[in-house]
């Protein structure tokens, strides 16, 4: 089921506020939110499957799951350290799957390694970089066969909305950060 551009909004505000509450009690939001995200954990055991399965077709990549910051599953495909030297820059690759509308969205990371600090370089939605679209591609085939979600136009997720999510406020938040996460870089 695909869902429009204003059918995303309508989900976005119903579990973000559009104002800055400086209460200490959860709003309603708060409250619709914390609930369907305590029911789509309960399927975390068949998110962790698909990572398993994830690895077998990822061979050159070592998954970690990043579930837990934000109302999503979330997948990290790292590329695997070999025997020769990694590049100074590298990218990763992240798949997650909406707990608040039925999406997902793939999209790479760049970091720049100095001695054995990683720091943060670059975010890429579209296009991602030829080096890590093989694995983007099969982590966005197998996010759809599994969990029967579409993909999040690229448009759509970089569409700014009126919302605080999270530490991202208004005219920064997009659908991306109601959706998923406020911190996409941010990984572990």
């Amino acid at each position: 089921m695909s869902l429009d551009r204003t059918q995303l909004i309508s989900i976005a505000l119903n579990y973000w506020q559009s104002f800055k509450d400086y209460s200490q009690d959860p709003s309603p939001e708060d409250q619709r939110r914390f609930e369907v995200i305590k029911q789509k954990l309960q399927g975390h055991d068949r998110w962790l499957a698909f990572q398993k399965e994830l690895k077998g077709e990822l061979t050159e990549f070592d998954i970690g799951d990043y579930t837990g910051p934000g109302p999503c599953f979330c997948c990290v495909a790292y590329p695997r350290s070999s025997s020769r030297p990694q590049p100074d820059l590298r990218w990763v690759v992240v798949g997650c799957v909406s707990f608040l509308a039925p999406v997902y969205i793939v999209y790479g990371v760049q970091f720049d390694y100095s001695n054995s600090e990683r720091i943060f370089k670059k975010l890429a939605f579209w296009p991602l970089p030829p080096e890590i679209q093989a694995a983007a591609d099969t982590i966005a085939r197998r996010i759809e066969a599994t969990f029967a979600v579409t993909a999040l136009p690229h448009e759509l997720a970089e569409l700014r909305v009126p919302l605080y999510v999270q530490f991202t406020e208004p005219p920064e938040t997009t659908l991306f950060h109601a959706l998923f996460l406020d911190s996409p870089e941010n990984l572990p």
